[in-house]
C-alpha cells in the first residue's frame, strides 16, 4: 500500500519546547514508512492551511489524522472543525464534522491503556483551523473517506513520546484492519 494514511503534528511553540503531536507523528512516519505520511505543520493559521492542502494534494490519503497539543492529561478526541475567524475570507460552512468510527478510537485509546475524552470544540486556535481546513477539503473533494483530529497531552514522565505514539498506532491501525486492533501493524503501548 503506498502512503495512503496522512498524520500531522505541529512544531514547538509558546512554552512547549517539544510538542508532543509533532513528535508522535514523526514516530508514526518511521514506524511505517511507505504507509503513512508524516508531516509536522507550522504553528500559524495560514501557512498550517496552505501546508494541510498541499499535504492532501500531495498525498491524496485515504485516512488522515490530523493532532496537537493540549496542556490535558488525557487523549482529546475531536468532534468537530469550525471555521475559525482567521477563515472568514474562505468559502465554506462554518462547522465540519470529521469524519472516523468515534467509538472505535476511543476504544482503541481506552484500550491501550490511556485515559480519553471527547470533545466537540479543537479549540479555535491553529488546531480548529487545521481540522477546519482537512474536513472542508474532505467536503469538496470527497476524500480522505476518513478524517478526524486527536489532541495529545504534552511530553512527561507518563506521556513519554513512544507510548503516544503506540495509542495512536492503534488507533491508525483499526482504520487500516476495519477494527482497532492495531497489532497487524506491529504497534503495542511501550
Amino acid at each position: 500500500m503506498a502512503e495512503s494514511i496522512l498524520v500531522t503534528g505541529f512544531e514547538p511553540f509558546a512554552q512547549w519546547g517539544v510538542n508532543s503531536s509533532g513528535e508522535i507523528a514523526r514516530v508514526l512516519g518511521e514506524r511505517m514508512p511507505g504507509v503513512v505520511r508524516a508531516a509536522v505543520l507550522p504553528v500559524d493559521h495560514g501557512a498550517a492551511g496552505v501546508r494541510m492542502i498541499e499535504l492532501l494534494q500531495e498525498v491524496r490519503p485515504r485516512v488522515a489524522l490530523a493532532m496537537g497539543l493540549w496542556a490535558g492529561d488525557a487523549f482529546r478526541i475531536e468532534r468537530y472543525g469550525r471555521k475559525c475567524p482567521g477563515l472568514a475570507a474562505v468559502e465554506g460552512v462554518e462547522e465540519l464534522e470529521g469524519a472516523w468510527d468515534w467509538e472505535a478510537m476511543e476504544r482503541a485509546l481506552a484500550g491501550a491503556g490511556w485515559p480519553v475524552v471527547r470533545s466537540e470544540d479543537a479549540g479555535k486556535y491553529v488546531c480548529d483551523t487545521t481540522y477546519w481546513t482537512m474536513l472542508d477539503y474532505r467536503s469538496r473533494w470527497g476524500w480522505p473517506e476518513t478524517a478526524a483530529f486527536l489532541h495529545v497531552p504534552p511530553v512527561s514522565e507518563r506521556w513519554t513520546v513512544e507510548g503516544m505514539a503506540g495509542a495512536v498506532g492503534r488507533v491508525i491501525g483499526g482504520v487500516v484492519a476495519g477494527e482497532c486492533a492495531g497489532e497487524s501493524m506491529g504497534i503495542a503501548r511501550t
